[in-house]
């Protein structure tokens, strides 16, 4: 009686072809023309809008404020810039936004 050897596994390979395609999608595009310095610029541009908004809602609030004729507590808009300004804009822009409102507080 002879003893039977386990079927060994089975490898299964990609196909040539996906393996390349994959190789190529790692890689950067080639056709690309934006350079550091435009990438740098928009990344810094990024922190802009919500800390635009932020000095807006703080120091548009004093003449708001003698104009309708009653106090307006900008706290909880305040908050929804900093939301927004995390979620549209990235953690950086909305880091920014959470520490200058918490350097307000004090």
């Amino acid at each position: 009686m002879a003893l039977k050897t386990p079927p060994s596994p089975v490898v299964i390979l990609p196909h040539a072809e996906a393996w390349q395609n994959v190789q190529r999608a790692s890689q950067p595009d080639p056709r690309s023309t934006a350079t550091l310095d435009e990438a740098g610029l928009f990344g810094a541009a990024r922190y802009i809008p919500g800390t635009a908004v932020l000095a807006l809602l703080v120091w548009g609030t004093t003449p708001l404020r003698r104009l309708v004729g009653f106090n307006i507590d900008p706290t909880s808009l305040i908050i929804l810039t900093m939301i927004d300004t995390a979620w549209y804009l990235g953690r950086g822009p909305g880091l920014v936004v959470a520490f200058a409102f918490e350097g307000m507080l004090e």
